[in-house]
């Protein structure tokens, strides 16, 4: 369905007049990254193998989509400000406050992601939280910092370029 959806956009896109569509930024071939860094007071921490993220991409789909964070934010009023600080080594307690609310609102509503990501990927951002929340407490009780950097790489269907961002979208009031 994605790859119909896809060919059907295009099509969209090539309807439309020049100048509209140098206005617009379409994304090709989009992929998600998360890059995780663990820090003791005397350098970096090799990560172990009982605390990976296998699901961080989704995770990092998540923080590149600003409109679900607003929802969260301003309709839910879930703590989840402290998600953006996490690629700048930020304090641990409020990162892992934010991903204990989300956790327990999909347990009212398991549904939340499922709905705007799909069920496949809905349950790995899930599981990517619960992963997450397991390495954050096992840093914190070792007296560890971590860096948290969601990156996302695409095509810009315009210009063909390939464009790296790093440490999500957010929305402006966050």
């Amino acid at each position: 369905l994605e790859n119909a959806a896809a060919r059907v956009l295009m099509k969209i896109r090539e309807l439309l007049p020049p100048k509209d569509l140098q206005e617009l930024q379409y994304r090709l071939d989009e992929q998600h990254h998360l890059e995780i860094e663990v820090a003791s007071p005397v350098g970096k921490v090799p990560l172990p193998k009982t605390h990976q993220v296998p699901h961080g991409t989704a995770y990092a789909q998540f923080l590149y989509t600003p409109l679900v964070i607003d929802v969260m934010v301003r309709n839910l009023h879930l703590p989840v400000k402290p998600l953006k600080q996490i690629n700048f080594q930020a304090a641990l307690d409020p990162i892992l406050k934010a991903w204990r609310a989300i956790l327990s609102y999909l347990e009212i509503n398991p549904g939340f992601f499922t709905y705007r990501f799909g069920v496949q990927q809905g349950l790995a951002i899930k599981e990517a939280l619960n992963e997450l929340l397991n390495l954050g407490e096992w840093a914190k009780g070792a007296g560890y910092t971590l860096k948290i950097n969601p990156i996302r790489e695409y095509r810009n269907a315009n210009t063909g370029d390939l464009v790296t961002e790093r440490g999500g979208c957010f929305p402006k009031g966050l």
